[in-house]
């Protein structure tokens, strides 16, 4: 299921805005039918979702990891991607499966096609080939204990994106890491799973990665928190390591905000350190910032016409047909005959 299928269908309401669980009570009702069918069935989780959570240096993702939700409260959050992906419709976006089991038999725990290469919510591991990625056979899954409920496997979304889009919708609230990009001693260090902000319980995750999913699924008000915290974290230092990333260059309205922090706060960066990425997109290190690179320099282009034309307004203006010429001017206009000095103005021949 990749960034198409997260995708509503064209035909889907926009998804609403999700407030904190439990401010309406709407909200009320669905914790106590939760709570309900838990104690009923034993199984207040009865939904586990696999998400990838390391790369290999060839882009491939491996080690899924499981994630744990209530379907009822994800279904009445977000009806139009949960409704259709839970219900079982589609047997190869989602399973029935032991809860506590291992990883299904018959899927692969490895993608060497994940769509987003540059996935800070990925940790990166440093084996170089692909030699001891997973191999799927009967013998990877453990027997299973515990309930039934609906396995689905995400291999498209990075592990800490996931779990921190399910807390979100559930307590609607969402704690962003740092900028890879920023400056090491600008930021504190920080473990990429369950450690967030002061006063913060939720876990930590990507802001871009987030608003990539937040998009897909047009949940708008996660996304504008997304767009904020990385506009909050753009500085002269990362702003061409940003505006020259694949994710800038997938997300138009991102590229604009950017360009313009580039123009308004940056331009001696660019000034000076411009050339070195023109070089990397050149040789194809940086194949995805043609684009941006064209919008960067029609914006650059822009400000400057309308820098010269603002000085050109303010600059002192010619004289006017009622103010005495001077003889030199007069000697250019009638050639050989100067025209005399009156103290009205030139002669029209």
């Amino acid at each position: 299921m990749g960034p198409k299928a997260l995708k509503k269908q064209e035909s889907a309401l926009a998804a609403p805005s999700v407030p904190l669980l439990g401010t309406t009570s709407k909200d009320t009702s669905l914790l106590r039918a939760a709570l309900k069918g838990g104690m009923d069935s034993g199984l207040f989780f009865d939904t586990k979702f696999y998400a990838f959570s390391q790369r290999k240096p060839s882009g491939a993702t491996f080690r899924p990891k499981p994630i744990y939700s209530n379907s009822g409260l994800l279904q009445a959050r977000l009806p139009a991607y949960f409704g259709p992906l839970l219900s079982g419709d589609d047997r190869e976006a989602s399973q029935v499966g032991p809860l506590h089991g291992g990883f299904p038999t018959g899927k692969h725990s490895f993608n060497v096609d994940y769509e987003y290469s540059e996935d800070s919510d990925i940790e990166d591991d440093t084996t170089e080939d692909d030699s001891d990625l997973p191999v799927d056979d009967a013998s990877s899954a453990r027997k299973g204990t515990g309930g039934i409920g609906r396995i689905v496997i995400l291999p498209h979304v990075a592990y800490s994106t996931w779990k921190a889009l399910i807390f979100y919708l559930v307590t609607g609230e969402v704690a962003f890491a740092p900028l890879k990009s920023q400056r090491k001693e600008s930021v504190k260090e920080a473990d990429t799973d369950d450690q967030s902000p002061p006063n913060s319980s939720a876990p930590l995750c990507s802001p871009k990665s987030m608003y990539r999913i937040a998009d897909q699924l047009e949940l708008e008000d996660l996304k504008v928190l997304a767009q904020n915290d990385i506009l909050s974290k753009l500085s002269a230092d990362n702003i061409l390591s940003e505006l020259f990333s694949e994710f800038t260059s997938k997300h138009e309205t991102i590229c604009d905000l950017e360009i313009t922090f580039a123009c308004e706060k940056a331009l001696d960066t660019i000034s000076e350190h411009l050339a070195e990425w023109i070089k990397k997109i050149v040789l194809r290190e940086r194949p995805y910032g043609a684009e941006v690179l064209a919008s960067l320099f029609q914006r650059l282009a822009q400000s400057a016409s309308k820098s010269a034309q603002t000085s050109q307004n303010t600059s002192e203006p010619p004289p006017t047909f009622n103010e005495k010429p001077s003889a030199f001017t007069d000697t250019r206009r009638f050639g050989s005959r100067t025209a005399p000095d009156t103290g009205r103005g030139p002669l029209v021949s």
